[in-house]
């Protein structure tokens, strides 16, 4: 049986880092994640037959090693059993083409892998074929090697058309490498996902640390959106189960706080009067504070600490389509993905009657989900993305006032009044009235106050 070299160029290597020498720079995320996807569909065009032997080379360099252990992977997954492990041969590292096609012609396997570096790969193919090609990361040639004996002494500068397929060697095919860029976008867009897991669980430290402090029950609050957003960006690229269940953890966990920054809201407001009812504030902080041992019982318990390990663990882990783990995803993909939703956010919001409580309130929801995906994946979708969550910021809070507005007035309306001091009792009927004053001002903006609206909260739904 004939010879066949497979000469491969390793997959996209991580930019060499201070006091690194070049031949420990690994595989960058990227460049893995193409390799391990690239391989498993390039076996096939090998032709490996029942019975033939393949070895797998490499040069003493990281990447090339890990490059290596994909196609061993690749090969296995196939049912074909690689001869020993990946072997290293300091030939592919220092270039040395006459060496290397020694050991080829003598190396006992019907199939030689050899995974290797420019311009060493391009100088083999054209010593031993008289093809000059240019390999990308991750290309490959197939070359069979003739039954005589070769010496390596082809003329590299004829053309390929006049290279005999009776020569000691001829190419059988060539193939660029995958295009790494779309697995580099799908490796950010992991990251973006890594990221904001990391930090609700950050944030859900430092308010368990200091559950008084209001701020970092916010904080906590926008974490846990703004991961669920980002995750209902992109679900059309995940396994719908997957997605699905993570989604709904992270909507059990973000209801759990709604009531407390609903009252974090109203205590702001009566702490805003002139003056304001010392016993309405002792009020204010006593609910509160029943609110804040709850939350924090609820956060300690074994079902919200369940939710938010498998959250963590998902993110470091994300279930991607079939199709998307074998072609990664282009920044084209995120972009379009991104501006349907915008779109959709602003037609929305043309259409809004905020006369409707829970339109209003779906309303500022969605154009929230566009803000945080806006900011979340700014370096994918680049700068217009900046000035689109920045307009979506002031709709947010513009529809945030008015809702918070309508919920202040459901609070108030059902104030446990029992004991409180006269100007307590004033001071809850001016914050009613002033809440539902700003409402109505909103809506005769709007040209839809119809004296008719009932003016309570919408509802929270994460």
């Amino acid at each position: 049986m004939a010879k066949t070299v497979i000469l491969v160029r390793h997959g996209k290597a991580q930019t060499e880092a201070a006091g690194e020498s070049d031949a420990q720079r690994p595989l960058a995320g990227s460049g893995r994640r193409a390799v391990a996807a690239w391989f498993p569909r390039v076996v096939p065009l090998l032709d490996v037959r029942k019975g033939i032997s393949v070895q797998v080379w490499a040069s003493p360099a990281v990447r090339t090693r890990q490059t290596a252990a994909e196609v061993v992977c690749a090969f296995e997954a196939h049912g074909v059993a690689v001869d020993g492990d990946v072997r290293v041969f300091e030939c592919l590292w220092t270039q040395d083409v006459d060496e290397f096609l020694r050991l080829a012609r003598e190396a006992s396997a019907d199939m030689v892998v050899a995974v290797g570096h420019v311009p060493f790969v391009e100088d083999a193919c054209a010593r031993l074929c008289g093809d000059q090609l240019s390999f990308g990361t991750g290309a490959l040639a197939a070359i069979r090697l003739g039954g005589q004996p070769f010496d390596g002494s082809i003329d590299v500068a004829a053309p390929a058309e006049a290279v005999s397929t009776d020569s000691p060697a001829h190419l059988l095919w060539f193939m660029q490498g995958p295009a790494w860029q779309r697995w580099g976008t799908l490796c950010d867009a992991e990251d973006v996902l890594d990221t904001a897991a990391k930090r609700i669980d950050d944030r859900l430290v430092a308010f368990q640390a200091d559950p008084d402090d209001v701020e970092a029950a916010h904080r906590l609050r926008v974490s846990i959106r703004t991961l669920r957003s980002l995750l209902a960006f992109a679900a059309p690229f995940q396994k719908k189960r997957w997605s699905g269940r993570v989604r709904d953890d992270l909507r059990d966990i973000v209801l759990q706080t709604s009531y407390l920054r609903e009252l974090d809201v109203l205590s702001e407001q009566a702490a805003a009067l002139q003056p304001p009812a010392d016993d309405l504030l002792r009020a204010c902080a006593r609910m509160r504070e029943a609110e804040q041992v709850r939350v924090c019982k609820v956060f300690a318990g074994k079902n919200v600490r369940k939710k938010m390990a498998r959250t963590l663990k998902a993110m470091r882990s994300v279930h991607w389509k079939k199709r998307v783990a074998a072609r990664g995803l282009s920044t084209e993909d995120i972009r379009t993905r991104f501006y349907q939703m915008a779109r959709s956010s602003s037609m929305q919001l043309d259409q809004l009657d905020v006369s409707d409580a829970q339109a209003a309130h779906a309303v500022r929801k969605d154009v929230k989900q566009t803000r945080y995906v806006a900011e979340g994946f700014a370096r994918i979708l680049g700068p217009q993305a900046a000035r689109i969550a920045e307009s979506m910021t002031q709709v947010q809070d513009d529809l945030g006032s008015l809702c918070d507005a309508r919920v202040n007035v459901d609070i108030v309306q059902r104030f446990p009044e029992a004991g409180l001091s006269e100007q307590a009792l004033l001071d809850l009927a001016l914050l009613e009235a002033s809440n539902k004053a700003f409402v109505c001002t909103v809506l005769r903006a709007a040209g839809s106050f119809g004296g008719t609206e009932p003016l309570g909260a919408a509802g929270e739904e994460g």
